[in-house]
């Protein structure tokens, strides 16, 4: 799931949901309902977040189960359609 996704990166990166919010230039209580799954997060945020995390999209939305390689991204960064 998704939100499993976000809630694992952030916690690897000891980060707290405010610190995503801030490096995305959202609230709070929306980085928190993305990472609850609660609301669907738009395809810029969704590019944002993976690049915040140097992971792949596809790893972000959990479309790749494929753990992210030693430089972050597995070469892919762009939003499916």
């Amino acid at each position: 799931m998704v939100e499993n996704r976000i809630q694992m990166l952030r916690t690897m990166a000891k980060l707290k949901p405010v610190d995503i919010a801030s490096a995305l230039g959202v609230g709070e209580n929306t980085a928190r309902r993305w990472e609850k799954g609660s609301v669907q997060i738009p395809d810029v945020q969704k590019l944002a977040l993976a690049e915040f995390f140097e992971v792949s999209v596809s790893f972000l939305m959990n479309w790749d189960a494929r753990e992210p390689n030693g430089n972050g991204n597995n070469g892919q960064s762009e939003v499916a359609a």
